[in-house]
């Protein structure tokens, strides 16, 4: 249901440093009564936004909106961290935070009332949460510490069921090798220097 467009080399730089350029230049006292997932979350929307929703938006192709949403639904049931970011995201559409992102399909962890959707990432607020978490290592460092653990991506990819847990973890791979990063270099992450490279173990809030 999941697929990632062919990315020429460039174009996937281009848009891993622009995001990194944003999230650099992101000032932090505007946050100070955000909880972290809150923090992680604007800051990653707002770097999407000077990005280009559009261009990013269509990296991740939903071919298949029902299945889609049946592998949101196992992540969303399976992880806290996930279900925590769904909150969050919908606190910050609340407050107005962002126009450009769409809403949540997802309503106290069942899909009855969701609405027929068309399958494009932009209709879908779920698959930018994804997206986030399914970023390389790098990426999620720089929008916080919290989300800076190696295996993170990896271990959202196992919440899934067969016959979808494979294409998941391609789909993860595709998206890190589009994005990859310089080895070379150093990012400061939102809440913490963090270098490029094996963070220590943190833990991750799967349940």
């Amino acid at each position: 249901p999941l697929e990632v467009r062919y990315l020429p080399k460039a174009a996937g730089q281009w848009i891993a440093g622009s995001l990194l350029e944003k999230l650099a230049e992101d000032q932090l006292d505007q946050y100070h009564n955000f909880t972290w997932p809150t923090l992680a979350l604007s800051r990653w929307l707002s770097a999407a936004e000077v990005t280009s929703p559009g261009i990013l938006g269509k990296i991740v192709v939903v071919d298949d909106m029902d299945l889609f949403m049946d592998i949101v639904q196992q992540i969303y049931s399976r992880s806290e961290l996930f279900r925590t970011l769904c909150k969050s995201y919908a606190e910050l559409q609340a407050f107005g935070f962002d126009n450009s992102f769409p809403s949540l399909r997802i309503h106290d962890c069942k899909l009855e009332d969701c609405q027929s959707v068309s399958g494009v990432p932009q209709t879908c607020g779920e698959l930018w949460i994804l997206f986030l978490l399914l970023l390389p290592q790098h990426l999620r460092a720089a929008v916080s510490e919290h989300l800076a653990h190696p295996d993170l991506s990896s271990e959202l990819c196992k919440l899934v069921r067969c016959p979808w847990a494979l294409p998941m973890e391609a789909l993860k791979e595709t998206l890190h090798i589009a994005l990859s990063a310089k080895q070379s270099c150093t990012w400061l992450a939102a809440d913490g220097n963090l270098a490029f490279g094996p963070q220590p173990a943190m833990g991750l809030l799967w349940r």
